[in-house]
């Protein structure tokens, strides 16, 4: 960066104290216009570039609504529609439910131990062991149902990509996450006798997805495994993954907590 001079307008280096050309004391931080001008081009291409990230997020906000709407009014008819963009809303959709769960019973604890008049132990209870681990625990959960569905599915339909499963699996997924929303809020106001039902059901819903998401890959194919072989499987692979994990990972430290904090 140069500076210049403001008696002459001579640019001079940057560690010059006096003007090489008329000899007059330079001022601290005296900048070239060459230089004002590349600042103010990076900072005017800063605020563009923050401009099209906000823009692309309210699109991607808008898109996602738009999903839903329509999967709301019929979720295995648009949930065969195959694209980029349906993959990453039910990328999206996944990832929700994942966080739904966790926050679910964090918020339920918390609520719970307040209507028990043990507010104390309320704001004790560990959001570390609560959300985090059962949010990441949920994820894999997930992903392993995924890659369930793919390696069934995938004898019966050729060229078939792990894209096309999430899209259609998460566009199934999402009445079961608002299922899952409505739990939160349900357990928010302490409605807990209500909640054990929805949240039952939300839960459910995960397999009654994965089913049908099975079912409209293969129901009209005369090759690869049988829709209810095909069902069955994935029951027993998620079953069996719950069982491993559960005796093997951090499940039961995690209820541990969750009953003597």
């Amino acid at each position: 960066m140069k500076k210049v001079c403001q008696n002459c307008q001579t640019e001079v280096s940057e560690d010059s104290k006096f003007c090489t050309s008329c000899g007059s004391q330079l001022e601290n931080g005296a900048e070239s216009p060459v230089a004002s001008a590349k600042e103010e081009s990076a900072a005017t291409s800063d605020t563009a570039t923050t401009n099209d990230y906000a823009e692309q997020g309210k699109a991607l906000a808008q898109g996602y609504w738009k999903h839903l709407v329509h999967m709301a009014k019929s979720p295995l008819r648009h949930g065969k529609v195959e694209g980029e963009g349906n993959f990453v809303n039910g990328l999206i959709t996944l990832v929700l439910f994942s966080l739904f769960i966790p926050m679910t019973f964090y918020f339920g604890m918390k609520a719970f131990a307040s209507s028990m008049g043990m507010g104390y132990f309320g704001s004790a209870v560990p959001f570390g062991t609560i959300f985090f681990k059962p949010f990441f625990f949920i994820l894999l959960f997930i992903a392993v149902a995924v890659g369930i569905i793919f390696a069934v599915v995938r004898p019966s339909v050729a060229n078939l990509h792990i894209k096309s499963v999430v899209g259609r699996f998460g566009a199934l997924m999402v009445i079961p996450t608002a299922i899952m929303l409505l739990s939160l809020l349900i357990v928010s106001v302490k409605m807990f006798s209500v909640f054990f039902y929805v949240f039952f059901l939300g839960f459910i819903g995960l397999f009654i997805a994965a089913t049908f998401a099975i079912y409209s890959y293969v129901h009209n194919q005369n090759k690869g495994i049988d829709g209810f072989y095909g069902v069955l499987l994935f029951y027993f692979g998620t079953f069996l993954f719950l069982k491993i994990i559960s005796e093997n990972l951090f499940i039961n430290e995690m209820l541990n907590e969750m009953l003597y904090f």
